[in-house]
């Protein structure tokens, strides 16, 4: 049998596609406060945001008879007919979403307009209408979400923590605040009662991203712009030497809206293929605007997705500026200096405290707290006569080539093994087996100033990198001192804000399955020898001792392989023998 559902049911499936998570709330209340004209806007959490979530605004407000049309499907000040779809200014449309979430929450409303002398207020539970009143309040609307879900178990349960689902809505409000700079509206956001991040109306682009993404971001941008009949773009991007090893901070705004496009996110990472070393992405914010005829943002009931007319012109124009910028980059200094510079970089990240050359004693004593060699005699035999011979089963070393690899020989074969991998696996090994993590090393505190963003993911994970031995506190606005680090016997004055850089990447794109796993391998390589290191040859003795010794994997922890075999047969086929 057929049957007509009744309006409840039909806004909770509606509720479905609009609303998420306790992000979905925030942005769809923020894009209306944003279409109210609203020059200062507040989000206010408390305890979690799936709990209590409001959002003010100081925007033209809702006059009190049309209150209650603001709660009905489809009611809409934004669009009249049909075509109005494909000619949109505004950033909400559908008149969906107070429905939506008043269906599946306890939602208050109170607004009032400038020509009113007390505004309204309307309650709704579940999407019953409670309470309908006048009220008194200054220009604007305040909209109030509470027990999001209540009446909903099976959505309520895939929410995430309170900590996550306040990231999700800390990175939505960053980017709206970079979105809108130039408008000069203020954004506020506070976590039981106390302000936990503020965009101010005199803030411009720079200041902003200074804000959220720290100084070093916001003083390597490099600013790009381009025009054409229909469209116009203008981005920002960081230099060659200020980037991440994910795509996460490549930023798409479209006519006032962060969008996901995949076609355009491949066309931005080819136009840096050539120009960056692959796996490594800068921070990009680019803005596109667009004619209203040549967009479409009704295909995701969300507006997080956009269909372009003519896209190939504009893809084309966006990936030709993007490579133009990075090659004026390059042009500012030689081919030959930036490529120097960048090999210095990534050798020389982390530095020992004392020559590397010339450590037998250290080297020694690592050795027997690993247990390479059965006693000190063995040890002392083989280092006598390290200069003269080191051997790996029926392999004699050669030399260091390249700065990277040990070269071996044997009558048939060529034995390669890459030092920093198999230094990473020795190390990563050594810290799981040994409970290596538990033991921290008192330093003299290092105080490392973080980007908002990185400062909110480093403290909400305090009691995770206590785990892994780093003791960090709170020192100021978005930085913090950091006080132990784990013993990693064999380097010394680590990097500890490239560090803590590197482990909040780990945080923002890992699991929690994963992210124990990776946060060790990354100590694992901070600990281990590097391109360009000069080992001694104790140093080498000791490597091929452990290779000998077996017992372990021949890759990395991030699975590049340790060893490599060329036979002189292969060798002999290339000349033709």
């Amino acid at each position: 049998m057929i049957k007509k559902l009744d309006n409840i049911t039909i806004n909770k499936i509606a509720a479905g596609e609009v609303v998420e998570r306790p992000l979905s709330v925030v942005k769809e209340l923020i894009e209306n406060s944003i279409d109210a004209n609203a020059t200062a806007i507040k989000v206010s959490v408390r305890n979690s945001p799936s709990l209590f979530c409001e959002v003010s605004d100081n925007g033209v407000g809702i006059p009190f008879e049309e209150l209650p049309y603001a709660f009905e499907r489809h009611a809409t000040s934004k669009i009249e007919k049909i075509d109005d779809l494909f000619a949109l200014s505004s950033l909400g449309f559908r008149g969906e979403a107070l429905p939506s979430i008043a269906s599946v929450a306890y939602v208050t409303a109170i607004s009032k307009t400038d020509s009113e002398k007390e505004g309204g207020k309307i309650v709704f539970d579940g999407g019953k209408r409670v309470l309908y009143e006048k009220a008194m309040r200054k220009r604007g609307t305040t909209v109030r979400v509470e027990n999001l879900f209540f009446n909903v178990p099976a959505r309520k349960k895939f929410l995430k923590s309170a900590v996550y689902e306040m990231r999700l809505i800390k990175e939505y409000i960053s980017k709206e605040a970079l979105i809108f700079s130039d408008a000069g509206i203020s954004f506020e956001l506070s976590k039981d009662g106390k302000t936990v991040m503020k965009f101010s109306e005199h803030d411009d682009f720079t200041d902003r991203v200074r804000h959220y993404y720290g100084k070093e971001v916001s003083e390597n941008l490099v600013y790009f712009e381009k025009e054409h009949d229909f469209f116009r773009f203008k981005g920002y991007i960081t230099a060659q030497h200020i980037v991440k090893k994910n795509s996460s901070e490549l930023n798409f705004f479209v006519n006032g809206r962060a969008i996901k496009h995949k076609k355009l996110l491949f066309v931005v990472k080819n136009s840096l293929r050539e120009v960056l070393e692959p796996g490594t992405y800068p921070y990009l914010f680019l803005f596109l605007e667009i004619s209203p005829d040549f967009i479409d943002f009704n295909v995701h009931p969300q507006k997080i997705e956009a269909r372009f007319t003519n896209e190939d012109i504009i893809f084309s124009s966006i990936y030709k500026s993007i490579k133009d910028t990075f090659q004026k980059l390059d042009a500012i200094s030689t081919v030959s200096s930036f490529g120097n510079e960048r090999e210095f970089s990534d050798s020389n990240d982390y530095t020992y405290s004392v020559s590397r050359r010339n450590r037998t004693e250290d080297i020694v004593a690592e050795a027997k707290r690993i247990n390479l060699f059965d006693d000190q005699d063995d040890i002392k035999m083989d280092f006598s006569r390290a200069e003269k011979k080191i051997s790996l089963f029926d392999y004699k070393y050669v030399d260091t080539i390249f700065e990277r690899y040990l070269l071996f020989s044997s009558n048939e074969e060529l034995l390669f093994i890459d030092f920093h991998a198999l230094n990473e696996r020795i190390n990563y090994d050594k810290f799981l087996n040994d409970n290596f993590l538990k033991y921290k090393s008192n330093i003299i505190p290092v105080a490392v100033s973080l980007g908002k963003k990185e400062f909110d993911l480093i403290m909400e994970n305090k009691d995770l990198l206590d785990r892994f031995g780093i003791t960090i506190r709170e020192f100021g606005e978005s930085s913090v001192i950091v006080e132990t680090l784990p013993q990693m016997r064999l380097k010394q004055n680590i990097n500890v804000e490239k560090l803590l850089h590197e482990i909040v990447e780990i945080i923002e794109k890992e699991s929690d399955e994963k992210l124990f796993a990776d946060v060790i391998a990354t100590m694992a390589c901070k600990a281990s020898f590097r391109t360009g290191d000069k080992l001694s040859d104790e140093d080498i003795a000791i490597f091929a001792k452990y290779i000998e010794n077996g017992g372990f994997s021949l890759t990395c922890p991030h699975g590049r392989p340790v060893i490599k075999k060329i036979k002189k047969y292969d060798i002999d086929k290339l000349f033709k023998r």
